[in-house]
């Protein structure tokens, strides 16, 4: 369940974005920061992380050790 400090950081981040989008010379620097991240450096360590993640928690579930419960805590 979404709380009020996570919902307050999507609306922060929702107008941050739409400022961006609204300005033309603030508009390429998102789209360079955007082809930046999408980039093999960043993107290839991530999807580790992520298939780390969820083998981890793969294993967990299948032991007993891990329940839905703590989704949130485990994606934070």
């Amino acid at each position: 369940m979404i709380d009020n400090r996570e919902w307050a950081f999507l609306i922060y981040l929702g107008a941050g974005l739409g400022l961006f989008l609204l300005l033309g010379s603030l508009r390429s620097i998102l789209f360079e920061a955007v082809r930046i991240v999408l980039s093999p450096v960043f993107v290839i360590p991530v999807l580790l992380m992520a298939g780390w993640v969820v083998g981890t928690v793969f294993a967990a579930v299948r032991i007993g050790w891990w329940e839905a419960e703590v989704t949130m805590a485990t994606a934070e």
